[in-house]
């Protein structure tokens, strides 16, 4: 018997990030945490349960027949996929139409204005062995609506942000804060 019966060791293959999808009417949304979960795959295959209103994420490869495209070398929109060079995990959007046909079945998605967004986000979980995220559409977390990226409100943020970096500099010339 050790000291250390019953400790797991900790390394940088935990994800910590939330595992989230989001599905709109034009996209579903993996979160960063999903892309870490897989282990960054160029390709997975989504699997649907329609008796217990689950949708799993599954990596796979190119051959599988049922492959879809997910994490890519460089950054492109061809093929229906957003996201960052292959190997740094970061969040990927699909917006396929055989990927958004079997995800919003379950889903109801409110009327909303010009410039809204509707959409719903779930949490998933991870099963490592399989490399697998599973989400239960039935404990979604409620539906949301936010205001879309109108050129005005970009704009706007756009102006903040520089603002926000004008102020940074000066700062740094009169020697108060030294960033790194």
């Amino acid at each position: 018997m050790s000291v250390l019966d019953g400790f797991e060791a900790v390394g940088e293959k935990t994800t910590t990030n939330k595992m989230t999808m989001t599905v709109m009417e034009s996209s579903v949304r993996f979160s960063k945490g999903v892309t870490e979960a897989l282990g960054c795959p160029a390709y997975v295959k989504l699997l649907v349960n329609d008796k217990r209103k689950k949708i799993a994420v599954q990596a796979c490869d190119a051959k599988d027949e049922n492959a879809i495209k997910f994490c890519k070398t460089k950054r492109s929109k061809a093929d229906g996929v957003d996201s960052d060079a292959a190997g740094k995990a970061s969040s990927v959007t699909v917006r396929t139409t055989d990927v958004l046909v079997a995800v919003q079945k379950y889903f109801t998605f409110p009327p909303v204005a010009d410039d809204q967004i509707a959409y719903f986000a779930m949490n998933g979980e991870s099963y490592p062995d399989e490399k697998v995220v599973i989400f239960c559409c039935g404990r979604c977390r409620k539906r949301y609506v936010r205001q879309a990226w109108s050129p005005q409100r970009f704009a706007s943020y756009s102006q903040r942000w520089r603002v926000s970096e004008q102020y940074s500099a000066q700062l740094e010339k009169s020697h108060i804060v030294q960033f790194s």
